[in-house]
């Protein structure tokens, strides 16, 4: 299907069911990587997906411009997964991470586990913003409309999220460095 995303949303309004399958497919990626890097849990991130889509079909009529689909999702995620972290599901310890299978890659896997674990110590908001801006690649002016905040307090929360992260991760200097 190649219709653009503003009919394409304007055609689930109309409970297309074609349409409703094409968003999940165009933002189900996104939104699974968000939940997971939040929430370090598969089976959970995956719930929270699929919880995602359901509470967004359920209300898109409410949504009053279709080109904000994919900020509109990510809000609803956002919601979700803040929901989940207020109820106690604490994000995987570094005892559950199981020790890579192939030697070479162990450096590589080390890193990516003290950079996670170094966000899992910020506030959520402050992960939320450094997940959505350097792993999905989001602009400024999305980020500000998913968490709802000017996109010119949005560039200083991520400055100081990542002097907080840069913090966190000053003991591991030379071995992520290395």
């Amino acid at each position: 299907m190649s219709v653009n995303i503003g009919e394409l949303v304007r055609l689930c309004q109309s409970d297309d069911e074609k349409a409703i399958a094409e968003i999940i497919t165009r933002y189900k990626q996104l939104i699974f990587t968000v939940a997971y890097r939040m929430l370090h849990n598969y089976e959970l991130s995956r719930d929270i997906c699929q919880e995602t889509f359901i509470k967004a079909f359920r209300n898109i009529h409410k949504l009053k411009k279709p080109e904000h689909i994919k900020t509109w999702l990510c809000c609803i995620a956002r919601n979700l997964i803040y929901d989940r972290l207020r109820k106690g599901h604490n994000p995987v310890s570094l005892n559950q991470i199981n020790e890579p299978s192939v030697p070479d890659q162990a450096p590589h896997i080390r890193k990516r586990v003290i950079i996670q674990k170094a966000l899992d110590r910020l506030k959520k908001q402050d992960r939320l913003l450094l997940i959505l801006y350097y792993y999905q690649g989001m602009e400024i002016k999305e980020i500000a409309h998913i968490v709802k905040k000017r996109p010119a307090n949005i560039k200083v929360a991520l400055s100081r999220a990542r002097v907080r992260l840069r913090k966190e991760l000053e003991r591991y200097e030379n071995e992520l460095l290395s």
